[in-house]
């Protein structure tokens, strides 16, 4: 939900954004775009998603920092498919391997952050919004796993 719209200033300008609350109470501040219309970063579908997670995974990077970086980019991207591959991805590495400390944060964080995208959609709270991408992580993992 948007709760203001507050001016920043950045350098030598200031900038509009949103002031958004999300389900779990985190707050995160949204650019408002100039492109003729205020819109802020589209809610992607559910099924959009479980089409994300029950593609073939990626293999992550054996070098750790590497693999925290790109993680962290999707994570952090506010892309909603960017974040369901990257929580895909970490769980075929958990299934398939065994996962670091910083990758459980990682995955930890990006089903919060998918978790509260999905809550956008009508008619779904938080516990609703975890249980139905737990349900479409595990079905991946095991068509994934029936595969290899």
């Amino acid at each position: 939900m948007v709760i203001e719209v507050t001016k920043i200033r950045m350098t030598d300008s200031e900038a509009p954004y949103y002031r958004v609350e999300l389900a779990t109470g985190d707050k995160l501040l949204v650019p408002v775009t100039r492109d003729g219309g205020d819109v802020l970063i589209p809610v992607t579908r559910p099924e959009d998603i479980n089409e994300v997670l029950a593609s073939p995974p990626q293999d992550l990077s054996s070098d750790f920092r590497k693999r925290t970086l790109d993680i962290e980019q999707k994570v952090s991207s506010g892309n909603s498919l960017q974040v369901a591959e990257a929580l895909r991805d970490l769980a075929w590495r958990r299934y398939s391997s065994k996962l670091s400390g910083s990758d459980i944060r990682l995955m930890d964080k990006a089903r919060k952050t998918l978790a509260n995208m999905l809550v956008l959609k009508p008619k779904m709270d938080l516990r609703e919004a975890m249980r139905r991408l737990d349900g479409m992580l595990e079905h991946a993992v095991a068509a994934w796993s029936s595969s290899g």
